[in-house]
């Protein structure tokens, strides 16, 4: 085997969340480890499916030798790490991955620069029963790859990497893709190549990649990534580093990587996760619209969504407000993506509110940094608001979205300042700059500092309105935000989506989601019209809907009562829970 350094990222804990490019310590470091499976690849294959399966995907069905069909027992690099790359759930999918790999470095929550994968390109390889010694060449390239990563002036490595690229680029017709894939493991030397990278290298350096197939392929490729190492390495390069150089070639060719589909070859794996794929991504790409949204399991109306996509456009800040599961930050982060047009981590972020949420905390003010010679000091730095609004003015054909969770569980005047007045609609120009309480020093002295927010930043909030503890909202923030109700969706959207989720054994899904909607409509009727309660108090449809594939239904409901909607209703009635255990009973007895 190759040899490679299993060091991690040393600076990792110094990596900034809001950093766009963030995600490059975690994926080096998961490239790394992944070494150790390189010898036990049938329990990465375990793993890539309890991954696959926790993120509520359905797991892939290969095809073995002996006719028959079941999981995948074999596992290539790059396969495993294109799971997490896999538009919405890619953040939640990294987390899984870090704990399960015992990764040191945080997981990515900005992915800026390391492309969506798209559906039809999560395997690399073909059926089991067809796919002969694909899997040792996709090792063999990762791990002469990465060593070679490690010392770039070493002949010997790159000897052994350009004979295992060759190999891969021979035979397997995956064709410049190999490169993204290596740029995913060592993103800081080697250089993706799909199409919008391959304009941006055709702008700055005036090259023409070779077709994969082509004699000059890899000897074009190795001259490509010296040339990069030169460009990025220079104090007069636009761009400090290779995934830097990512980010901007897919700003300035959006669409060109989603123009060319891989061609799956008819013995390619034909999955189960494909379809389901193809489902909550009708227009076969990255991008994000209310197909997608009611695919990924809205039950609003279209109407509806329509209606709170017009009201966020030009009121610009909206609230989503709701009794305890509605949906509410689920649908508030989504409505962000349709704003930007597809699933990005970087043009929505979600913060939430609680008694001690500052101005400090959310816009400026000054944090704790060590100075130059390791004394204590202090630092005037920009909160999650000011950061995301530098975004959206630089982005400007780009909405961004601040999400605000519990909008009033804190003191939204106090946190906000004087952003509540450059919130408003009407003022998002640079003409109603201001200066703000920590002013930055600049370099003329007569002259402030001022701010302003730009047209293309929204603020979604969310209230949940039967929590009793909350303070009514000031005037002033209600007469900037337009407040959107958000009621349950028992409806038939719900029901299908439901019925669809139900395993058919010993079931009759059509009758158990008759049986609980119509329990759960009985129980918020007795809340609506009990005095002390009211229908803020209303059970929303998220307690009852199932995420993934539900094998036990009834199991699975006795489960959400017993520990989501009892507890609730001992909440509700708190002075009385003899009615609080009757109406959860009332709810298990509907199976008989």
């Amino acid at each position: 085997m190759t040899e490679v350094a299993t060091t991690e990222t040393a600076d990792h804990a110094e990596i900034s969340p809001d950093d766009p490019f963030s995600w490059v310590p975690f994926y080096e470091a998961v490239a790394t480890r992944l070494f150790e499976y390189q010898e036990d690849r049938p329990a990465l294959a375990t793993m890539y499916r309890t991954i696959w399966s926790d993120a509520g995907y359905k797991v892939h069905q290969d095809r073995y030798s002996d006719g028959t069909v079941g999981p995948v027992r074999d596992m290539c690099p790059f396969t495993f790490m294109w799971m997490f790359n896999r538009g919405n759930r890619r953040a939640r999918i990294a987390t899984n991955v870090r704990e399960r790999l015992g990764i040191d470095a945080p997981a990515p929550m900005s992915f800026a620069g390391a492309s969506v994968t798209h559906f039809h390109q999560a395997w690399w390889f073909q059926y089991e029963k067809d796919r002969k010694d694909q899997i040792e060449l996709f090792w063999h390239v990762f791990s002469a790859g990465c060593a070679w990563a490690n010392d770039l002036n070493d002949s010997t490595r790159e000897g052994e990497f350009r004979n295992a690229l060759a190999s891969v680029l021979r035979g397997t017709n995956l064709g410049w893709r190999v490169a993204t894939g290596l740029f995913r493991a060592r993103p800081h030397v080697f250089y993706p190549l799909e199409k919008s990278h391959v304009n941006l290298a055709r702008e700055i350096f005036g090259l023409e990649v070779p077709g994969p197939k082509t004699a000059s392929a890899v000897d074009a490729y190795v001259d490509l990534l010296r040339q990069v190492q030169e460009y990025v390495s220079s104090p007069d390069a636009e761009h400090p580093n290779i995934a830097a150089m990512s980010h901007d070639a897919e700003k300035r060719w959006p669409s060109v990587n989603k123009e060319k589909k891989f061609q799956v070859p008819e013995t390619r794996v034909t999955s189960v996760i494909a379809e389901a794929e193809a489902h909550s991504n009708p227009d076969g790409d990255s991008g994000y619209g209310i197909e997608h949204l009611i695919a990924d399991g809205c039950f609003l109306p279209r109407s509806e969504i329509q209606s709170v996509l017009h009201t966020l456009r030009h009121k610009k800040n909206v609230i989503l407000q709701g009794a305890p599961g509605t949906g509410k930050t689920w649908l508030a982060q989504r409505l962000g993506w349709i704003l930007a047009g597809e699933r990005r981590s970087d043009t929505v972020r979600v913060v939430q509110f609680h008694p001690n949420t500052s101005y400090e905390d959310f816009v400026r003010g000054y944090r704790p940094q060590a100075t130059r010679d390791g004394a204590a000091g202090l630092a005037l730095k920009d909160g999650p608001f000011l950061r995301l609004a530098d975004r959206a003015r630089v982005d400007v054909d780009l909405d961004h979205v601040m999400v605000i969770e519990e909008i009033n569980r804190g003191n939204p005047a106090r946190s906000l300042g004087e952003m509540l007045t450059l919130i408003e609609a009407s003022k998002r120009s640079e003409e109603h700059a201001m200066s703000l309480t920590y002013s930055r020093e600049i370099e003329d002295e007569e002259d402030e500092e001022v701010v302003w927010l730009p047209p293309n930043l929204h603020v979604v909030g969310t209230m949940n309105i039967a929590d009793r503890s909350l303070a009514l909202v000031d005037l002033a923030l209600r007469r900037r935000f337009s407040f959107i109700t958000v009621e349950p969706q028992l409806n038939e959207a719900w029901m299908q989506w439901t019925t669809a989720r139900i395993s058919s054994r010993g079931v009759d899904a059509g009758r158990f989601v008759r049986v609980v909607k119509a329990g759960i409509e009985e129980l918020n009727e007795q809340i609506r019209t009990d005095p002390s309660l009211g229908p803020n108090f209303v059970i929303g449809h998220s307690f009852v809907t199932p995420v993934d594939v539900v094998d036990d239904a009834w199991g699975w409901f006795h489960e959400q009562v017993e520990t989501s909607i009892r507890p609730l209703l001992h909440e509700y009635w708190f002075d009385n829970p003899e009615r609080a255990d009757e109406a959860s009973d009332r709810l298990l007895a509907a199976r008989a």
